[in-house]
């Protein structure tokens, strides 16, 4: 067990409040997800600040001597070679420090170390590179081979595989050395933004790596990042052991929570694609089920349409919403719609406390009972040579063929928008369309070929009717002529 401190309050910098945040339910592992600015850096350095000799604090995008950088920068006023000494002191003095710690421990080490050292470096080193092999000479030196060609590499490594590099040893010489005293303290590391210049898989590798060295060692890590890929890595693997801290510089009190199933979902199945996708004009749309799914991947695939489209299996469909919330809360610079929740229209008039503030994930409706009604509008009719006068013949003529569902069939003069048309649909597939499309399909069709006119915008059987206001401008956007204002039928 390494959970040293499960509630800590660390005092705020004036430009973020002068209070203080109170940080509670933490874990082994805590990661802390914010946007810029919000204060992950500074909250990091307030626990190292608590007890520095109990806190490693670790920020590889800060291991520049600025020193050096100043004294570089002279240099290249008067001409020598700005852009390479930047480029050098950048890339490697971090990993020189952490390289330079490593030949400390191993030459002061005694044998029996010396090759236990050897040994887990060497293990590290092919879990987080699987392409490198490192190799520690008697007397301290380090050298570095690429398994498939067995050149020895020297400083010619990519920034990422220096960092994530410089990240493994810097971690575990500390966590080494606090074994070895022996000392019963907390022991803290802190990291900031261990995935700048390092890749997906390399995030992984790094994830499992640090879950290792926390429970090996016993050490309570705080991470902060940007990187999905990474938090969900981390989640996954580290299971209980790992909390979330959605950082929001407006609040003082800050809960870790585990992750869920909910944030699980959305994490493996649309990733990095969560941020980006809004940001460059594809909104989230979530939807309740696979039939909502499978027309609206369809649409999505149009000239004019693109969204991440994600099932959510009914009413489990709030669940997800309030993660995205979180998520866009932490991340996001400014409070705008990035998504949608289609609901089917029997769900309009319930109780939509529960959904939250609905700053990121906006919920709409249908304007028809259910997803299956758009079935029977008069464009998808139309597209099987009818109109609703003669749909309801042929409904009623073949009900006998369906005597468990007569009734319903033969009752088709009272159906509307309103009307829950799901435990028949099959059957109406099999009456009406005599080219054995699937409804879906017919729906799909009548969606992206349509050009709602102004004369029909009212009719209560048309496409927009049955879809919504707000599906039809906001979510279908330019199958549809923008400028004309819909009104239905309540």
């Amino acid at each position: 067990m390494s959970l040293y401190c499960e509630n800590i309050e660390i005092d705020r910098p004036s430009h973020l409040g002068s209070t203080k945040w109170k940080l509670s339910n933490l874990s082994e592992i805590t990661i802390l997800l914010g946007k810029v600015g919000s204060g992950t850096s500074l909250l990091l350095r307030g626990i190292r600040d608590r007890n520095r000799s109990s806190c490693y604090h670790i920020a590889a995008e800060r291991g520049v001597d600025l020193q050096r950088t100043s004294d570089t920068d002279s240099r290249a006023e008067r001409g020598e070679h700005h852009g390479n000494n930047i480029t050098n002191n950048f890339d490697g003095l971090f990993k020189s420090e952490a390289l330079s710690k490593l030949r400390e421990r191993y030459i002061g080490a005694k044998d029996a170390e010396k090759a236990a050292l050897k040994d887990e470096i060497a293990k590290g080193v092919k879990t987080i590179l699987p392409e490198i092999e490192i190799e520690i000479q008697q007397k301290g030196e380090i050298k570095f081979i690429r398994r498939s060609n067995k050149e020895i590499i020297g400083n010619a490594f990519s920034s990422g595989e220096a960092e994530i590099l410089a990240i493994y040893l810097n971690i575990l010489l500390q966590s080494i050395e606090w074994e070895q005293k022996g000392e019963l303290i907390p022991k803290i590391i802190t990291i900031d933004e261990p995935d700048l210049h390092i890749h997906q898989q390399q995030q992984y590798h790094l994830a499992k790596l640090l879950i290792d060295i926390s429970s090996t060692y016993k050490i309570q890590l705080f991470i902060a990042t940007h990187s999905l890929s990474l938090l969900y890595a981390i989640c996954k693997l580290g299971g209980k052991k790992v909390g979330i801290i959605y950082v929001n510089n407006k609040l003082d009190n800050l809960e870790a929570q585990e992750i869920n199933k909910y944030l699980e979902d959305l994490l493996i199945y649309l990733g990095d694609g969560i941020i980006i996708g809004p940001l460059l004009g594809k909104p989230i749309l979530l939807v309740e089920g696979e039939t909502d799914e499978e027309i609206f991947k369809k649409i999505s695939r149009s000239k004019n349409n693109s969204f991440f489209v994600f099932s959510c299996n009914g009413d489990e469909m709030i669940n997800y919403q309030k993660e995205l919330e979180k998520l866009y809360g932490s991340l996001m610079e400014e409070n705008e719609i990035l998504g949608y929740a289609l609901r089917d229209g029997d769900k309009k008039n319930g109780n939509n406390t529960s959904q939250g503030t609905q700053q990121y994930i906006k919920t709409i409706y249908l304007e028809c009972k259910v997803i299956e009604n758009l079935y029977l509008t008069n464009e998808v009719l139309t597209s099987l040579g009818l109109d609703w006068k003669k749909a309801k013949e042929k409904i009623k003529e073949k009900s006998v063929d369906y005597p468990t569902k007569s009734d319903t069939l033969n009752d088709c003069d009272k159906w509307n928008k309103d009307t829950n048309i799901k435990k028949v649909i099959i059957e109406l597939e099999e009456i009406l369309d005599l080219n054995g499309l699937k409804w879906t399909e017919r729906v799909v069709r009548a969606i992206k070929n349509t050009q709602v006119k102004e004369n029909n915008a009212n009719d209560v059987r048309s496409l927009a009717a049955y879809l919504g206001n707000d599906l039809v401008n906001l979510i279908l956007g330019d199958c549809y002529e923008k400028n004309i204002i819909y009104k239905y039928a309540r």
